[in-house]
């Protein structure tokens, strides 16, 4: 594909079928129900089923870095080596997706970075208030804004600090900076090796990312929305550009199809001739037991690449991503790493009953998702995918991206850096 797709048409307010209902497609269906469409909201299993449930919480709205940043060549052997660090890469798959790593290697330019930090803070300022929007009344039970700590034992500035500062100071985020006695006094039971700290007190979280993502679904629902447990098999073009859904118990079709399906987007759509440029990123996270005397909001602990972040269930630790094979088994080492650098980071935090859980992150090369339509042939046909690592955060207004596009009407923020022709544009330009 060589050319942007066309805008759709707009869609009359009837018969818009979205497909997964992980963060994206419940705070789509929602935000498309919103405008008096008549929204089928279709999974194979329940609400958050997938990584959504799983992920650390964040609803970081000051969020403006990508995931790769200037330097990242000169860190990749290190990348390749360290089963320990915050980032683990298989050789296998670096051969095997070199296409997608040159891509991510293209993207840490400079004037590139510049660029995905612009789209990343576009995307992710408004959440809180959209999440306030969406939820209701139940916001303040499921939302908490309250800020977050970002900790690291390092006291001086390494290159890559200085290009963060340079994208934050960018965009105006709001930080503070505390170091050695104030930091421990400002966190108590912080291991004295933790020497420096960023407070970021315009972040929030959630208490429960599954339930925030079910009550999603249970206003839309509430709300006049159409939910269904189907598995679908396959998406099919006719010449006229409509969209068959076939489905475990038949086909559906649907005036509008949006796809929020997460890695199973790419499977979907490749059939059609979309090729959707998506690398699951494994996270785990470490559910542990009810405590007391741990923060109350969460805290990055950036140079080892986990956060733990307090929740109804008690506090979890999540993060270090790893790329992989899809089918390797969990890497037990790494989780287990986790929990012992937790226990040097935070002394007093008890891990007996801990319960370990895995999911994919369907990442793009460039750390922005996709967002639109992405057939000339099926201009009705939509993707909403590839948040990466802040699906959370950037799910409202890529709902609210899509509502304009369905809609006919302006979009709210410039749509243009989330079109899937970028990475042609990238191709074609090397």
């Amino acid at each position: 594909m060589n050319t942007p797709p066309p805008s759709p048409r707009p869609v009359a307010p009837e018969r818009v079928l979205v497909i997964g209902a992980g963060i994206v497609g419940a705070c789509t269906a929602l935000e498309l129900q919103s405008a008096g469409m008549a929204v089928t909201l279709i999974d194979a299993g329940d609400p958050a089923g997938g990584t959504t449930g799983g992920n650390a919480g964040l609803i970081s709205v000051d969020s403006c870095l990508p995931i790769a940043l200037p330097g990242l060549l000169r860190q990749l052997p290190g990348l390749l080596g360290d089963a320990d660090g915050p980032l683990s890469i298989d050789p296998a798959m670096l051969l095997r997706r070199f296409g997608w790593f040159w891509d991510r290697l293209l993207s840490t330019r400079m004037a590139r970075t510049l660029a995905i930090s612009d789209a990343l803070r576009a995307l992710h300022v408004g959440a809180i208030d959209d999440y306030r929007r969406l939820l209701g009344p139940d916001f303040d039970a499921l939302v908490q804004t309250r800020g977050q700590w970002h900790v690291r034992a390092a006291t001086t500035m390494s290159d890559t600090d200085r290009v963060i500062d340079v994208l934050r100071m960018r965009h105006g985020v709001r930080t503070q900076e505390v170091a050695d006695d104030d930091l421990q006094r400002r966190l108590p039971g912080l291991a004295p090796a933790m020497r420096r700290g960023t407070w970021m007190p315009d972040n929030a979280h959630t208490v429960d990312p599954a339930a925030l993502t079910r009550g999603l679904v249970q206003r839309f629902t509430q709300l006049g929305g159409q939910w269904t447990t189907r598995r679908v098999r396959a998406l099919q073009v006719d010449g006229g550009g409509a969209v068959g859904v076939a489905t475990d118990a038949g086909e559906l079709r649907p005036q509008a199809v949006v796809v929020c399906a997460g890695m199973q987007a790419q499977a979907l759509l490749a059939p059609l001739g979309v090729n959707l440029p998506l690398l699951a990123e494994r996270g785990y996270h470490a559910q542990l037991p009810p405590q007391d005397g741990l923060p109350e909001v969460p805290v990055l602990f950036k140079s080892h690449g986990f956060v733990l972040t307090p929740m109804r269930q008690g506090p979890r630790l999540a993060g270090k991503a790893e790329i992989t094979a899809p089918d390797a088994p969990p890497n037990e080492r790494r989780m287990q790493g986790m929990l012992e650098q937790a226990r040097r980071c935070w002394p007093a935090l008890r891990v007996e009953g801990v319960v370990f859980w895995r999911g994919d992150r369907p990442s793009t090369a460039d750390s922005l998702p996709v967002i639109g339509p992405v057939l000339p042939a099926a201009p009705r046909l939509l993707v909403a995918g590839g948040h990466g690592h802040t699906g959370l955060t950037g799910a409202p207004m890529t709902a609210r991206i899509v509502r304009a596009q369905l809609q006919g009407l302006p979009s709210p923020i410039d749509a243009r850096p989330y079109a899937l022709a970028r990475f042609q544009r990238l191709q074609r330009s090397h």
